[in-house]
């Protein structure tokens, strides 16, 4: 099995978590996106008789879906790095919560549940307002399924009275690989809400992969230079992430020049 076969078989089972419908359906979104080059499969298959989809080609037709631009209130990806003020702290805040939540809950044992008050605490000792920010991040976080919590999910369930939480395999995988894939970056991108005048003047609607590339580095550098307005934690490691995703960005730029 090669590398991207992993990385898109690693995918589909952290976003599905074992439900096999929305598996199917994200085959759906792939077979049937406008981002998809069917011509170009169906020559591919016809020449050689196979096809490997690529994880940034599926990963677009669903972060995408049926739209242009990634779109928030259609897709059913979330943007971790949205907020809900004007702090740019604050686009750091959900995957910091994701990683608190994942480890207190493998200390805790049990069903790794992490009581509320506890993620309240942690938030508030690093800045974080209790309202609006941090909780309209376990808001979105609970909406898209990237945590759950101890009281069963229904349609009529709001956040206000759940008690604990833990994390899913849907919010590892964002927090662990996804916030690190140039696909999802550049999706994500014109949704961000970038507070620096000097980088939001750069955050262009560019088209051509060269120039998209650049936009990503832009939008990183941004990031880099907010991180440092966190306190000290053991949770989160921006610094690492930043070194994965500049990887990730350097390998796709020496693939397009071996052709």
């Amino acid at each position: 099995m090669c590398s991207s076969d992993r990385q898109l078989i690693t995918f589909v089972e952290n976003m599905c978590g074992g439900n096999i419908r929305l598996a199917l359906d994200f085959i759906n979104l792939f077979i049937g996106s406008g981002h998809v080059n069917t011509v170009e499969i169906l020559d591919t298959y016809e020449k050689f008789g196979t096809y490997k989809i690529a994880l940034h080609h599926f990963l677009r037709a669903v972060v995408y879906e049926d739209n242009r631009y990634y779109d928030p209130s259609t897709s059913r990806m979330l943007n971790p790095f949205d907020i809900s003020t004007p702090d740019s702290r604050e686009h750091f805040l959900m995957v910091i919560l994701l990683a608190f939540i994942d480890r207190q809950g493998q200390k805790a044992g049990g069903e790794y549940f992490v009581d509320i008050n506890d993620i309240y605490t942690f938030a508030q000792d690093l800045g974080y307002l209790p309202i609006p920010q941090i909780d309209a991040s376990l808001r979105r976080a609970f909406e898209k399924g990237l945590i759950d919590s101890n009281i069963p999910k229904t349609e009529e369930d709001t956040t206000e009275a759940l008690t604990h939480y833990r994390i899913t395999s849907v919010g590892g995988y964002y927090y662990r690989d996804l916030i690190k894939d140039f696909a999802f970056i550049d999706a994500v991108i014109i949704d961000t809400p970038i507070l620096d005048e000097n980088y939001r003047n750069r955050i262009l609607d560019v088209d051509d992969i060269d120039a998209r590339l650049v936009r990503a580095e832009v939008f990183c550098k941004y990031l880099d230079e907010q991180w440092p307005q966190i306190p000290p934690q053991d949770y989160l490691s921006w610094p690492d992430i930043y070194l994965a995703i500049s990887n990730n960005l350097n390998w796709i730029k020496s693939k397009k020049l071996r052709g």
